[in-house]
């Protein structure tokens, strides 16, 4: 006799039930909020993605479901579909969740590449919250990233008007700051984060990098024993607590500084990887002649495989007149920015005709007469400092400068990545760093 296909279903169930198996409840209502989130966490892309719709539709108010919806899509690559989706799901008028929303959809947009969404979502953000800090912070961190320092200050700024606790803001506001070359200002922040957040590796580094740059070595001693305090092997910190303490005579650790610093350009070496010491750093510890060498070929070879620009052919008599380029960051009040600007006067121009290429943006404070002076004795002067390596070097190329002079080699500022790609067939390293690159696309060192 056979059975009907009803009693056999029925029979599936109650064996199933007889063994504990209870029928898989849909994501949703049904589930719950976690237990919906979980079960998304186990499935396949596509079943994950319906699994979070159908939550996000029981729960719409939930940022952890918006939230984990937009990473599984970014995660596939998929982000303008979350930044829609999420868009889509936005309510006709604001409630109090939608600002958390809001902050997602313009991770999405950012993700997707949509500069413009993305930035309006961020500020759409700050119009809902307009009273949170973080929403502030995120509106900051997202100009700070796309090199819009101008706008990026008054949103850090905000933040930490809104919560003076804020730590990270804080600490973004020196980093702008610093960045833009203005230390003075970005000290008081950097050292109030510090204060917040003691235990941050990080912050104890930016507040010892400023003193560093400002030249105060005694307080920059301190700052970088304190980094080590909280991560004794941390290299970079070693590295310039060694340095800062020759520069200030402070010889009472000398001998555990160095031995220190040894070690770590021995690890390195040892692991075939990027040496962690700083090679104008080494310049002034006892390290020998070779191991000068080494340290600066193991930065040289972080360019190794990058796209080098062909040119045709040397020069013949009856070309035109030279080329000459200066890539620096130290167009300012600086030694070099001083000296610089007799040197651009006294070209030869039916000989040569100098260019200039800025890493450092215009700074009132800083630059003093010098800058304008090298504008406006230069064939061009171009800002480069906001661009890529490989869009700078391509702005010298298509200028036709025939010989690159590099005024930084391994100083604070330096864009070997840019004379990595070999914009002019000839590149040379003069006055700035006096010892080698270790390059092989640095092939002449002017010095005496």
């Amino acid at each position: 006799m056979r059975s009907h296909p009803a009693t056999i279903l029925l029979l599936v169930l109650s064996l199933l039930q007889n063994q504990g198996v209870q029928p898989q409840q849909s994501c949703g209502k049904s589930l719950g909020l976690q237990k919906s989130l979980q079960r998304a966490e186990g499935l396949a892309l596509d079943d994950a993605a319906e699994c979070l719709r159908s939550t996000m539709a029981a729960f719409p108010n939930s940022h952890e479901v918006h939230g984990q919806l937009f990473q599984l899509l970014r995660s596939a690559g998929r982000s303008r579909e979350a930044a829609e989706e999420l868009t889509r799901a936005l309510p006709p008028a604001p409630k109090d969740n939608t600002a958390n929303l809001m902050a997602i959809i313009a991770q999405a947009w950012e993700a997707a590449g949509d500069e413009v969404k993305a930035v309006a979502a961020y500020k759409e953000t700050t119009a809902l919250a307009p009273k949170s800090e973080v929403a502030w912070y995120n509106l900051g961190y997202y100009h700070m990233t796309h090199g819009d320092y101008d706008s990026a200050v008054p949103a850090f700024l905000k933040s930490v008007e809104l919560n003076p606790k804020f730590g990270k803001g804080h600490e973004a506001a020196g980093a702008v700051y610093f960045g833009q070359g203005e230390e003075e200002k970005a000290l008081p922040y950097l050292k109030e984060a510090k204060e917040l957040m003691p235990e941050s590796v990080n912050t104890l580094l930016n507040y010892a990098n400023a003193l560093g740059k400002l030249e105060r070595a005694v307080e920059a001693i301190a700052a970088y024993q304190a980094v080590l305090d909280v991560d004794p092997e941390h290299a970079d910190a070693a590295n310039k607590l060694a340095f800062f303490s020759v520069q200030a005579c402070d010889w009472r650790d000398y001998n555990a500084n160095f031995k220190r610093v040894s070690q770590i350009l021995s690890d390195d070496l040892a692991s075939n990887r990027t040496t962690r010491l700083i090679p104008f750093n080494a310049l002034i510890l006892p390290t020998s002649p070779s191991d000068q060498l080494l340290i600066a070929r193991s930065h040289a070879a972080k360019h190794d495989g990058v796209k080098h620009f062909k040119h045709m052919r040397g020069r013949g008599k009856g070309d035109a007149v030279l080329k000459v380029g200066y890539l620096s960051a130290d167009f300012r009040d600086h030694p070099m920015g001083r000296d610089l600007s007799n040197i651009i006067m006294m070209h030869r121009r039916n000989f040569a005709v100098p260019y200039a290429y800025a890493q450092n943006p215009p700074h009132e404070k800083h630059d003093g007469v010098y800058r304008q002076r090298i504008v406006e004795n230069t064939q061009e002067f171009r800002n480069v400092n906001g661009m890529s390596d490989y869009e700078a070097a391509s702005l010298i190329q298509q200028d036709g400068v025939e010989v690159l002079v590099d005024l930084m080699g391994y100083t604070h500022g330096a864009r070997d990545g840019v004379l990595a790609h070999r914009p002019a067939p000839v590149q040379v390293a003069f006055k700035g760093y006096m010892s080698t690159t270790g390059s092989s696309y640095v092939t002449h060192l002017i010095s005496d």
